[in-house]
């Protein structure tokens, strides 16, 4: 009786309850890495994936994958929906950065907006066309998961997740600079061509 206790807890334990745990750490750690990227980048205090539309490109690069393949009879793996999501999001930025070329913050949050919002319109006809099964799995990419993972995705997510925070410690002086804006670049630049002269 003891014995089957203890391999039972050590199932829920260590395999249903610790890979979960682990996951939303690491995934909690780079969500916060990229958004201080963003706000930083776009000077907004407001700005975020799911605000920029890259949230919604995700989705609809991992949407419009399932359709496709529904319609020609292919079944994909999830390699190849990280993939699409990785297109999506790429795409949507991109779109954004084309939008506004004058680099206003208040523009870039405002375009990111409503691309958002046709995006989340463009994915929901979507859906509407799809069957229960690839709906269902789209619900799951839509709403995130952290059913059924095995250690070694969570090693290869822990290996990103720390070369993420290596590349953002490089570019420390750089992203310092951009919190200074452009007077206070002209000041820094003028101080240290000072100390150089003397």
């Amino acid at each position: 009786m003891w014995l089957s206790h203890d391999l039972t807890t050590n199932f829920v334990v260590w395999q249903l309850r610790l890979p979960g745990l682990l996951a939303a750490i690491i995934t909690g750690g780079e969500l916060a890495v990229s958004g201080l990227l963003l706000q930083l980048l776009t000077k907004n205090s407001l700005a975020d994936p799911s605000i920029l539309g890259i949230n919604a490109g995700a989705s609809l690069g991992v949407v419009v994958a399932l359709f496709v393949t529904e319609a020609v009879g292919v079944h994909l793996v999830s390699s190849w929906l990280l993939l699409a999501a990785l297109v999506g999001g790429f795409s949507s930025s991109g779109l954004l950065m084309l939008v506004n070329r004058q680099q206003s913050a208040i523009k870039t949050l405002l375009a990111g907006v409503a691309l958002t919002a046709v995006l989340n319109g463009i994915i929901l006809m979507l859906e509407l066309e799809m069957n229960q099964f690839d709906f269902d799995k789209v619900l799951v990419w839509l709403n995130g998961s952290f059913w059924n993972l095995g250690m070694p995705f969570l090693t290869l997510q822990l290996g990103l997740g720390i070369g993420l925070i290596l590349v953002v410690l490089l570019m420390v002086p750089a992203l310092n600079g951009l919190t200074l804006g452009n007077r206070g670049l002209m000041e820094l630049g003028s101080m240290s061509s000072w100390l150089a002269a003397y």
